[in-house]
């Protein structure tokens, strides 16, 4: 049979005959109003009386068993639904008001624990989606510290050397008569490469080194924030610094997920003849 009751939908909602997003379009049409405890009580009412006159079908009555009947106070409800049809009552539902106020205190405790399964199952979602949000950003932290670490193995110049500086401006400021993003290719071991940024907006930075196609030769390099003028140190190893057009990509961290900053074009010539 075809559960009654709103369009049918609440019944098949009780007996979980739904699509999770019939589910929560349910909970959303019927369930968020004050009117939310009526219709649940009277589509399960329905049910409860279909099944105990054996009026609903084979796959129906086997939902109902595994879904609501285990529920306490359901067993005897039904047990009274029974009795009640025995007694062959001149209209279906009129006998059965006496017991609907004790069957409201079993609704009660159905709803907090059955009926709340749809936004159960979105709360468990977002949940997962947090967790696995925060598994990212703590990969994310232990790519860079091994980063970090790789960079440092290769020896950055002794502080004494300090090492030659080419200071780079991002591509939406490279007006006409700004100077251009272009270096003869590095002969040093390391090159400091300063990013030029209007003002500061993040606590601390990374940055990224991309062929001009987007292809990355280095990630995570190493940032240090300098506040006079607002500018960003990156240490590179002059060996990366090949020719050709690269992107070194700027990127802010304030302990959510990075933001991309600025992408600063950078031109590497061939060396020039001595």
């Amino acid at each position: 049979m075809e559960v009654d009751g709103t369009d049918g939908r609440l019944g098949r909602y009780l007996l979980g005959d739904l699509t999770p997003e019939e589910e929560e379009r349910i909970e959303l049409e019927y369930l968020a109003g004050d009117e939310a405890m009526a219709l649940v009580q009277e589509a399960e009412d329905d049910l409860v009386d279909d099944y105990a006159r054996a009026r609903l079908s084979p796959r129906d009555a086997q939902r109902f068993e595994e879904r609501l009947l285990p529920r306490p106070g359901m067993p005897a409800r039904v047990a009274f639904a029974r009795a009640l049809a025995a007694q062959k009552p001149p209209r279906g539902r009129s006998l059965a008001q006496p017991w609907l106020a004790w069957a409201a205190a079993v609704l009660l405790a159905v709803v907090s624990t059955g009926l709340g399964s749809g936004l159960y199952r979105q709360r468990r979602v977002a949940a997962e989606a947090d967790a696995a949000a925060r598994e990212r950003i703590a990969a994310l932290e232990r790519t860079v510290a091994d980063q970090q670490e790789r960079l440092q193995a290769d020896r950055p110049p002794p502080p004494g050397d300090a090492p030659r500086v080419v200071e780079l401006r991002d591509g939406a400021h490279r007006g006409l008569g700004s100077p251009r993003n272009d270096i003869d290719a590095p002969g040093e071991a390391w090159i400091l490469l300063r990013l030029r940024v209007g003002e500061h907006l993040y606590p601390s930075y990374m940055a990224r080194i991309e062929t001009a196609e987007g292809r990355p030769i280095a990630r995570l390099l190493p940032a240090v924030r300098r506040d006079s003028p607002a500018a960003v140190d990156v240490m590179v190893p002059g060996a990366l610094l090949k020719t050709g057009a690269y992107v070194v990509v700027l990127e802010g961290v304030d302990g959510r997920t990075p933001e991309l900053v600025a992408g600063f074009p950078l031109q590497v010539r061939p060396p020039r003849a001595r």
